[in-house]
């Protein structure tokens, strides 16, 4: 089985991010934020923005 970081990682490598790229729902631990913090050094890149959209438990269905 794959893990999120081996595809996220293997995505990171199509040139089609290279203008940019956006992660919904990732990462989503302290773990994988860091093997994040870790391909994008490996790329050069930082991150430029950062968004936590937080609906009200009430709101989810």
């Amino acid at each position: 089985m794959t893990s999120q970081n081996e595809i996220v990682r293997q995505r990171l490598t199509h040139a089609d991010v290279e203008k940019g790229f956006l992660f919904d729902g990732y990462p989503r631990n302290i773990a994988q934020a860091k093997a994040l913090d870790d391909m994008l050094e490996h790329h050069g890149w930082k991150l430029s923005a950062v968004l936590n959209i937080t609906a009200p438990s009430d709101h989810h269905q």
